[in-house]
């Protein structure tokens, strides 16, 4: 079955919640990411990550979280096998979650914590000297790593 509106040439897939069949269709070879921006029901994102186990040259992205559903990163734990993961969320109050992928797996877009400063770059990435963390509210320096 192919995806509607001929949306199957697209290099994406964009899911929501309530997923219907049509959604969860075998991705085409040319869909390199299946995204969402408002948080999917904890059953929707088990049925998702069943999804990017049967096409492994996808990712996942989450992204925009403007109804402020995506407010960290702990869904990543329904995702055990995921081999590419894009973060593109204006505001995270923090990075739980995080830790369950592995590090090749893993970049940024935009993303800006509830804090405040602009931060780039991921803990335990082996690439943090590119990395800014906020400072807190108190004004000191923190950083997950």
């Amino acid at each position: 079955m192919a995806y509607r509106h001929g949306m199957d040439q697209l290099p994406f897939r964009t899911l929501s919640s309530p997923l219907t069949d049509e959604m969860l269709a075998p991705l085409p070879e040319s869909c390199q990411w299946v995204q969402f921006s408002s948080l999917p029901t904890p059953g929707d994102l088990y049925r998702i990550a069943g999804l990017l186990e049967r096409h492994p040259q996808a990712g996942l992205r989450a992204y925009s979280g403007y109804d402020g559903s995506i407010r960290d990163l702990r869904f990543l734990s329904d995702f055990p096998r995921l081999r590419r993961f894009q973060i593109d969320v204006y505001e995270l109050q923090n990075l739980d979650g995080l830790e369950r992928l592995p590090d090749e797996s893993m970049s940024s877009g935009s993303a800006r914590p509830v804090a405040g400063s602009v931060w780039t770059g991921w803990p335990g990435s082996g690439n943090c000297d590119r990395c800014t963390w906020p400072s807190t509210p108190e004004g000191s320096r923190s950083s997950p790593n």
